[in-house]
């Protein structure tokens, strides 16, 4: 993790992938300063440059016990938006077992 600028407003991140074969290699993440609430990313190639999808994160509202964006706003290349609305949201406990990926593949 790289911070690449920061302003009055935001705080602007590099991220790197850890693994190989990543969809995302990169992310750029802006960070609302002081809750840290996202704000946009981009979501880069390999070289860590190319810009492959952007994102916007909005309608912050009160939601499972916490203030959430509850809009995700992706554009691709060519692009064509889509939407993520969330409308409501469940808190459930996983153990760190869960997330392998066998377990992963096992839900396609």
């Amino acid at each position: 993790m790289t911070k690449e600028s920061e302003n009055a407003n935001e705080v602007q991140l590099l991220l790197k992938g850890n693994k190989d074969n990543l969809t995302y290699a990169w992310v750029r993440l802006w960070l609302k300063k002081g809750t840290f609430a996202p704000l946009r990313a981009e979501y880069l190639g390999l070289n860590g440059e190319t810009v492959l999808k952007r994102a916007s994160f909005e309608d912050y509202k009160s939601i499972s016990g916490a203030v959430r964006p509850t809009t995700l706003k992706i554009e691709d290349t060519n692009k064509q938006i889509s939407y993520i609305r969330i409308l409501s949201m469940d808190k459930k406990d996983f153990s760190d077992s869960f997330f392998t990926v066998r377990n992963m593949e096992s839900m396609k």
